[in-house]
């Protein structure tokens, strides 16, 4: 295999690095960052300080830079034809929604339900042109999801001369081994969505119903998810519809000593190129 093929199908770890909050100064938690290695030493001990080399560390970084390390990765991988992924991992209140939504609809649909024991209800339950607005107007604040959209919406123009490339979208939740379809309602149909009908579509906007979500894996060894509701988006309104869709229809929030509403669960945005 050609060294740049390697290089490609080869997992990245970068850390993302968020300053230190007040209990974890008063600990005295030392950490340091230099280039790709990340040093971790605790000053009640003597032992030496934990050592870790990963391919990118950012350092108290704005979401622009954090995406300008994911371009190129998604730009080759597109142009390519080839699947990627890019995931989140970290403890609680480490930054994982603030990475990748940039916006905390998580916490706002907790308030906002009246599923989740024990959460105080907001008065004003906010709609989804609500909170389109809200993610249009604070672009700054946009994580990789909607920021990787915008790039592959951007980038529709651009591959013109491959054909019509069409986007389509599915949004699950991973939560005790079952995976469920956040883009339908629980009668089992597809969800109230914002749609711009001012673009003719490629498709109707939802496929035919998909039923019972399986997990698959195809005669070349490719995981698929067969099932999942397929929805067809056409510009950053639609996404954002998407996402607060998705955070009102995940269930599994709780209380924990870092966070008011962690998830106990997973989150899949699963992107689909058509041409």
């Amino acid at each position: 295999m050609h060294r740049r093929d390697c290089e490609m199908n080869r997992i990245k770890c970068i850390a993302r690095v968020r300053p230190l909050v007040e209990k974890e100064v008063e600990d005295e938690i030392c950490l340091s960052v230099d280039g790709s290695t990340i040093s971790l030493l605790d000053a009640h001990t003597n032992a030496k300080p934990r050592t870790f080399r990963l391919d990118g560390c950012l350092n108290d970084v704005e979401q622009q830079e954090v995406f300008d390390h994911v371009i190129p990765h998604l730009e080759s991988t597109l142009e390519g034809g080839m699947n990627s992924s890019i995931f989140c991992c970290g403890a609680t209140g480490t930054g994982k929604t603030l990475t990748s939504l940039g916006y905390d609809v998580w916490t706002l649909a907790a308030l906002t339900s009246s599923k989740r024991g024990g959460s105080p209800r907001q008065p004003h339950i906010p709609s989804t042109h609500e909170i389109i607005d809200m993610m249009r107007d604070n672009p700054e604040d946009a994580g990789v999801i909607p920021r990787a959209m915008q790039w592959m919406l951007d980038k529709k123009e651009t591959l013109a001369s491959m054909g019509k490339v069409s986007l389509f979208v599915s949004y699950v939740e991973v939560h005790n081994e079952t995976v469920k379809d956040l883009l339908q309602s629980e009668d089992g149909k597809p969800a109230d969505l914002y749609m711009n009908t001012s673009i003719p579509r490629v498709s109707p906007r939802y496929h035919e119903k998909k039923g019972h979500i399986t997990i698959k894996q195809s005669s070349t060894g490719v995981t698929m998810l067969s099932g999942a509701e397929e929805v067809e988006v056409l510009d950053m309104d639609e996404v954002y519809s998407l996402l607060w869709e998705g955070a009102k229809a995940r269930a599994n929030t709780a209380t924990t000593n870092m966070h008011s509403y962690s998830a106990r669960s997973h989150t899949v945005f699963i992107v689909k190129a058509r041409v």
